[in-house]
C-alpha cells in the first residue's frame, strides 16, 4: 500500500483502520459464529413451526393472527419455515389487526381532525399520506395521538380531487367522515 505523501498512509490502510471497517469486520464475525444466527436458534427451538408457546401468546393477543393460524391446519400442506410468502401474509394480518385498533381508538374519541399531504416518491409519481389526530378519552391525561390512516398514489392534484382522495382513505379505513371536525 502506496503512502500518499510523507509518512501518511494508504487509503487502504486508513480504511483498513476506520472505526466503519472494523464494526463491519465485528458485525461479519458475530454472523459467522454458526451458535449465535439468530435462524440456526430458532430452529432449534423450534420456533417457526406453528406450535409451542410463541404461537400461544401471538393467539391470544391477536385474533386474526388466531384465525390464519387455525386455518393454516386445515390447508393441504404443512408450513414448517418462514418463506417470504408466509411472512407477508404475517405482516397483512398484523395490518389488518392494527388498522382495527386504530379505527376502535378514532370511533371512540367522537371527534378527529386529519391531516393530509403530498410528496412524489423515488418514481415522481405523487404519493398522498392521510393521518388523523384525536384525543384518547380513556388515558387519565386525556393524550392526544396521531396515526397514520393511509399512504397512496394520487392523480388528481386539484383541490376536489385531494379532498376525494382523503374522504375516500378515510371511508376505506371505516372512519365515519360525520365525526371529522378539522382539516
Amino acid at each position: 500500500m502506496t503512502s500518499r505523501g510523507t509518512k501518511k498512509k494508504g487509503k487502504h490502510a486508513e480504511h483498513f483502520g476506520s472505526k466503519s471497517h472494523k464494526a463491519a469486520l465485528a458485525d461479519f464475525y458475530a454472523f459467522s459464529q454458526e451458535s449465535l444466527n439468530v435462524d440456526l436458534l430458532l430452529d432449534k427451538e423450534k420456533c417457526c413451526t406453528h406450535s409451542g408457546p410463541t404461537r400461544d401468546s401471538f393467539q391470544r393477543h391477536c385474533p386474526s393472527l388466531n384465525r390464519w393460524l387455525n386455518e393454516v391446519r386445515l390447508r393441504p400442506y404443512h408450513v414448517t419455515y418462514m418463506s417470504h410468502d408466509l411472512q407477508n401474509e404475517m405482516i397483512d394480518i398484523l395490518a389488518e389487526n392494527i388498522r382495527d385498533k386504530v379505527k376502535e381508538e378514532v370511533s371512540d374519541s367522537k371527534m378527529f381532525s386529519v391531516m393530509a399531504d403530498t410528496t412524489p416518491d423515488t418514481s415522481n409519481k405523487d404519493r398522498l399520506a392521510v393521518a388523523v389526530r384525536y384525543v384518547e378519552e380513556d388515558s387519565p391525561s386525556f393524550a392526544v395521538k396521531e396515526r397514520l390512516i393511509e399512504v397512496k398514489e394520487t392523480t388528481d392534484k386539484t383541490g376536489n380531487g385531494q379532498a376525494s382522495d382523503i374522504l375516500t382513505s378515510l371511508e376505506d379505513s371505516g372512519l365515519k367522515s360525520s365525526e371529522l371536525v378539522f382539516q
